[in-house]
């Protein structure tokens, strides 16, 4: 049979038409969409230059996205308080304001003051941006963690005595990072006068460059910076739920996602126009943000968080190349959004972004300032809470103890040690492992409660209940059995007095049947005397 020569054209011509198809589409919706925004040229990221420079090197060969394979070991920037009880000379009072990107500032600026001048530091409350807007620190903040965490650096106190009045205060400007020099030739002097004074923190720039001079006041700043500002059990609860649901979402990133600080207001004011010579951009539009991420090699599955509080617009060019893209009214749990979300008061939306921005896999600002700053200096500092290191993809840990509930891990670590834990599970099968971590917690949280018995304790306690309901239940038992006695001598001497009662009239009946015959009797002998008279 011969081979018809119009055939193999037409097949040929059709293989190409594929081929040329499967190259648009490629093009199109995987190469890099920087062809599908008008002027997106005069905005280059090198992602060369980004591997090279950059804090970690990006895997070219990941299919899901650049995300960290691993990195250095980090070390605490403080170490634990070895200093002896300072003796008061007075009081500092202080208030939050502005943000959590700025309360962990203003902490740090006041416990470096109070350390100095050896004051007692006083619990601040939290100031808005309206007049009149103010909530108390427990509101928002864990205030026993916060004094716990300075314990050793200085004393904190919850209210001032009833003594103290707040208008003896003299007030004090105090310039952000202030500096030993400053605090000796400018506060001081008003505290040896005063003993109370009271703080008022300003931000005369944000100076992200690392100092060149040490201090000794270097490792207490840092430690009130990141150490000591946790948030309170209701409002953290909302953070872990809408990070938990963000996981969820990032099934095929392995429950990682990205965090990007884009407030839309906030770029209309400052305009994203560069400035200087150089042109250099302090902030960056959505679909400046969506060009670089797809640069760098994130795909269109990547679960993106964003720190707008309401859904614009200008945001769809984002949420086109990135269809996993959020804000907090479309992952925050309902029942939480008309406290937390659709309040007059927008202080709780910052620290909910503030603490989502410092727990994501990646954060990516679009705007320059401090916000940046903190959020990544708490993400430096905070790595790893209790191991000071980020942790690895293979590391045996992670699925057992999730970096959402942190203090699963503090009790195990505090009672049996990291290392051991770690030899332990790999010890072990994969399917006993999570029983076994499950054990270690418990018995660890036991003896972080009951340092003595710990697990022992517990068991001796339900032991005792047992006893206590055993002997209770034999109790009741026999009170019923002696009701269910008396119960059934009632019911028998009901029936006997029924019977009785129908036995006696029973006679009855038969003795009126008695006197009814014998009158008949009576009657009949009366009438058969008359018959024979």
């Amino acid at each position: 049979m011969g081979v018809d020569l119009r055939q193999v054209v037409a097949g040929v011509l059709t293989l190409t038409m594929f081929v040329m198809l499967g190259n648009m589409i490629k093009r199109d919706h995987f190469d890099s969409v920087e062809g599908k925004f008008p002027g997106a040229r005069d905005v280059e990221f090198d992602s060369e230059k980004v591997s090279e420079h950059g804090l970690v090197a990006f895997s070219k060969k990941s299919t899901n996205g650049p995300w960290m394979e691993g990195s250095q070991e980090l070390k605490p920037c403080w170490k634990e308080p070895n200093f002896g009880e300072v003796e008061s000379k007075g009081f500092v009072t202080f208030s939050l304001t502005n943000g959590p990107e700025y309360h962990v500032s203003q902490i740090a600026d006041a416990v470096v003051v109070a350390r100095y001048i050896g004051a007692t530091l006083v619990l601040p409350d939290i100031r808005g941006n309206k007049r009149g807007d103010e909530r108390k620190f427990e509101e928002i903040y864990d205030v026993e963690k916060f004094v716990k965490s300075l314990d050793g650096v200085i004393k904190v106190v919850k209210g001032l005595p009833d003594d103290v009045s707040i208008r003896d205060f003299a007030v004090v400007k105090v310039p952000n990072r202030v500096s030993e020099d400053h605090i000796a030739e400018q506060i001081e002097p008003v505290f040896r006068t005063n003993s109370k004074i009271r703080l008022a923190t300003f931000f005369p720039s944000v100076n992200m460059r690392k100092s060149t001079k040490t201090s000794a006041s270097d490792s207490v700043a840092c430690l009130a910076m990141f150490g000591t500002l946790e948030l309170q059990p209701e409002v953290n609860e909302v953070v872990d739920s809408m990070i938990e649901r963000l996981k969820t979402l990032s099934r095929k990133s392995d429950g990682r996602f990205i965090a990007v600080d884009l407030r839309v207001e906030i770029l209309e004011k400052k305009g994203c126009h560069g400035s200087g010579a150089t042109g250099t951009k302090s902030c960056f539009s959505a679909r400046e943000i969506a060009i670089f991420l797809r640069k760098i090699g994130f795909g269109k599955d990547t679960t993106i968080y964003l720190t707008q509080p309401r859904w614009d617009e200008s945001l769809d060019v984002l949420k086109d190349i990135f269809p996993k893209t959020y804000t907090k009214e479309s992952i925050m749990p309902a029942d939480k959004k008309a406290k937390f979300l659709k309040s007059e008061d927008s202080e709780f939306e910052k620290v909910i972004d503030f603490y989502m921005c410092s727990q994501s896999d990646v954060f990516v600002p679009a705007i320059s300032g401090l916000f940046y700053a903190n959020v990544a200096g708490k993400r430096i500092a905070s790595a790893c809470k209790f191991l000071r290191r980020r942790c690895r993809q293979d590391c045996v840990l992670a699925p057992y103890f999730p970096p959402t509930n942190p203090q699963r891990f503090a009790n195990v670590h505090r009672v049996f040690g990291a290392s051991k834990i770690t030899e332990l599970l790999k010890q072990l099968p994969g399917h006993l492992r999570y029983d076994a971590a499950e054990c270690m917690s418990i018995e660890a949280a036991s003896r972080v409660r009951d340092p003595v018995y710990g697990c022992v304790g517990v068991i001796s306690q339900l032991q005792q209940q047992i006893i206590d309901v055993q002997s209770e239940l034999v109790k009741i038992k026999g009170e019923l059995a002696v009701h269910n006695a008396q119960q059934q001598l009632q019911q028998e001497i009901g029936e006997k007095t029924s019977e009785q009662q129908q036995d006696e009239l029973l006679w009855l009946n038969s003795s009126q049947q008695d006197l009814l015959n014998l009158d008949q009797l009576v009657i009949q002998g009366n009438d058969h005397q008359k018959s024979h008279f």
